[in-house]
């Protein structure tokens, strides 16, 4: 709590000069690292059973959850008590964003699982960008005035739109850079929890954002024990697709965060 206190006393110019230079520093890092391609090995997942004549059944399947908690949030953002949650409509609209596009995830992943090639890739990329970069919009924003949303929202999700498309293209033409995807993920991250710290939020995140982080570094955690876990359960569910209903939680977390918030019921971030 003292080093967030004295983070938050620094000069508006001293916390402006931090983040541009954590830009700075992450920007340079991936413009210098070699590229690499996708590995193909990525796709070896390690259900591939098909059940009811669809082909890999747990990992098309268990892309529901993120549907669930898409229409779960824009319940919430749109309900008579959501509508109250903010300012104004920009405040609201990257929530917004972020739920429809946890419903593309659906329909992106959904897709690629049903044939994982690095082609098919790119529409479960390019779903999980736009929701990931219109979350951080809506965290961002509520750390700030309402109006942040106003040009923060369309060039985080441009961003992410186009980072990933260039990544598809250098992977269409021999000479992919998945570095190029990954800044999508690592750079607005890093500024996230810069932001975080510096920056105290108007409105009761803390609960929320806790769950939604400890929900998506365990799906982290299955996504790479993937063919351990399904061995150890006995070829019923793989980590991969836990990862998707863990993955899912998350987004429900936050949904969930936001009805509390509606409720009066949630705690104050620190």
């Amino acid at each position: 709590m003292a080093f967030l206190a004295a983070a938050r006393a620094l000069s508006p110019k001293a916390r402006g000069q931090i983040l541009v230079g954590v830009a700075g520093f992450a920007i340079i890092f991936l413009m210098l690292a070699p590229p690499f391609p996708q590995p193909l090995g990525y796709h070896a997942f390690a259900d591939t059973r098909v059940v009811w004549g669809l082909a890999r059944f747990g990992d098309v399947v268990s892309n529901l959850g993120f549907a669930l908690a898409g229409l779960t949030g824009l319940a919430v953002v749109f309900g008579a008590r959501g509508r109250r949650l903010f300012e104004d409509g920009w405040e609201a609209l990257p929530w917004r964003v972020f739920f429809v596009g946890l419903i593309l995830v659906a329909a992106g992943s959904a897709y690629y699982h049903a044939d994982p090639t690095t082609a098919t890739l790119y529409w479960d990329r390019l779903a999980m960008a736009i929701a990931f970069l219109a979350l951080f919009a809506a965290i961002v924003t509520e750390r700030g005035p309402a109006s942040t949303a106003r040009w923060l929202l369309p060039n985080a999700v441009a961003f992410g739109v186009i980072l990933t498309t260039i990544w598809t293209f250098t992977e269409a033409a021999g000479a992919g850079n998945l570095w190029i995807y990954l800044a999508v993920q690592i750079l607005p991250a890093l500024l996230l929890v810069v932001i975080m710290v510096l920056f105290p939020a108007r409105r009761p995140q803390a609960k929320g954002l806790a769950w939604a982080a400890g929900f998506y570094a365990a799906a982290f955690v299955t996504e790479k024990l993937d063919h351990q876990i399904y061995a150890a359960l006995g070829e019923t569910i793989s980590g991969h697709s836990i990862k998707h209903l863990l993955a899912a939680a998350a987004g429900g977390a936050l949904a969930h965060m936001l009805a509390r918030r509606a409720r009066g019921s949630d705690d104050l971030s620190p």
